[in-house]
Protein backbone atom coordinates (compact mmCIF):
# COMPACT_ATOMS: atom_id res chain seq x y z
CA UNK A 1 0.00 0.00 0.00
CA UNK A 2 1.28 3.43 -0.93
CA UNK A 3 0.82 6.30 1.46
CA UNK A 4 1.11 9.99 0.69
CA UNK A 5 4.46 10.21 2.43
CA UNK A 6 5.81 7.42 0.20
CA UNK A 7 5.01 9.32 -3.01
CA UNK A 8 7.72 11.87 -2.29
CA UNK A 9 10.41 9.21 -2.17
CA UNK A 10 9.20 7.28 -5.27
CA UNK A 11 11.31 7.35 -8.36
CA UNK A 12 9.83 8.07 -11.76
CA UNK A 13 10.29 4.42 -12.77
CA UNK A 14 8.19 3.18 -9.81
CA UNK A 15 5.57 5.86 -10.46
CA UNK A 16 5.11 4.89 -14.13
CA UNK A 17 4.97 1.21 -13.15
CA UNK A 18 2.00 1.89 -10.86
CA UNK A 19 0.28 4.07 -13.49
CA UNK A 20 0.75 1.33 -16.10
CA UNK A 21 -0.76 -1.27 -13.75
CA UNK A 22 -3.77 0.96 -13.12
CA UNK A 23 -4.35 1.72 -16.80
CA UNK A 24 -3.96 -1.92 -17.85
CA UNK A 25 -6.63 -3.10 -15.40
CA UNK A 26 -9.58 -4.57 -17.31
CA UNK A 27 -12.11 -2.79 -15.09
CA UNK A 28 -10.60 0.59 -15.95
CA UNK A 29 -10.50 -0.23 -19.67
CA UNK A 30 -14.14 -1.43 -19.65
CA UNK A 31 -15.24 1.69 -17.75
CA UNK A 32 -13.49 4.03 -20.22
CA UNK A 33 -15.00 2.21 -23.22
CA UNK A 34 -18.49 2.33 -21.65
CA UNK A 35 -18.11 6.05 -20.90
CA UNK A 36 -17.02 6.80 -24.47
CA UNK A 37 -20.00 4.88 -25.88
CA UNK A 38 -22.46 6.65 -23.57
CA UNK A 39 -20.99 10.08 -24.31
CA UNK A 40 -21.01 9.39 -28.05
CA UNK A 41 -24.61 8.19 -28.01
CA UNK A 42 -25.78 11.13 -25.91
CA UNK A 43 -23.99 13.51 -28.27
CA UNK A 44 -25.81 11.86 -31.19
CA UNK A 45 -29.18 12.23 -29.45
CA UNK A 46 -28.59 15.87 -28.60
CA UNK A 47 -27.53 16.82 -32.13
CA UNK A 48 -30.07 14.64 -33.97
CA UNK A 49 -32.54 16.63 -36.05
CA UNK A 50 -35.43 14.87 -37.72
CA UNK A 51 -35.69 16.34 -41.18
CA UNK A 52 -38.75 15.73 -43.33
CA UNK A 53 -37.76 14.81 -46.83
CA UNK A 54 -39.29 17.19 -49.31
CA UNK A 55 -39.01 17.04 -53.04
CA UNK A 56 -36.33 19.37 -54.27
CA UNK A 57 -37.76 22.28 -56.19
CA UNK A 58 -35.65 23.69 -58.97
CA UNK A 59 -35.79 27.44 -58.97
CA UNK A 60 -35.69 29.35 -62.17
CA UNK A 61 -33.55 32.31 -61.18
CA UNK A 62 -34.27 34.32 -64.33
CA UNK A 63 -38.06 33.94 -64.04
CA UNK A 64 -38.07 34.69 -60.34
CA UNK A 65 -36.16 37.92 -60.74
CA UNK A 66 -38.22 39.24 -63.68
CA UNK A 67 -41.68 38.76 -62.16
CA UNK A 68 -42.66 41.13 -59.35
CA UNK A 69 -43.88 39.75 -56.06
CA UNK A 70 -47.65 39.36 -55.82
CA UNK A 71 -49.41 41.56 -53.33
CA UNK A 72 -52.38 40.55 -51.23
CA UNK A 73 -55.80 41.73 -52.51
CA UNK A 74 -57.32 44.73 -50.83
CA UNK A 75 -59.78 43.88 -48.05
CA UNK A 76 -63.44 44.22 -48.98
CA UNK A 77 -65.42 46.99 -47.37
CA UNK A 78 -67.95 45.78 -44.84
CA UNK A 79 -71.54 46.70 -45.55
CA UNK A 80 -74.76 45.98 -43.70
CA UNK A 81 -75.96 43.57 -46.45
CA UNK A 82 -72.83 41.36 -46.29
CA UNK A 83 -73.75 39.97 -42.87
CA UNK A 84 -77.16 38.86 -44.16
CA UNK A 85 -75.65 37.04 -47.12
CA UNK A 86 -73.18 35.13 -44.94
CA UNK A 87 -75.43 32.76 -43.07
CA UNK A 88 -74.29 29.71 -41.22
CA UNK A 89 -74.86 26.32 -42.92
CA UNK A 90 -77.35 25.32 -40.19
CA UNK A 91 -79.76 28.14 -40.98
CA UNK A 92 -79.81 27.50 -44.75
CA UNK A 93 -82.09 24.43 -44.63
Amino acid sequence: MIFFSDSKSMSAKEYFKIVLEILSNWKIIATVIAMLLIIGFSNFVVKYKHRIKKGKKKKNVAAASSTPAKTAPAPAQASSDSSASMESPDSIE
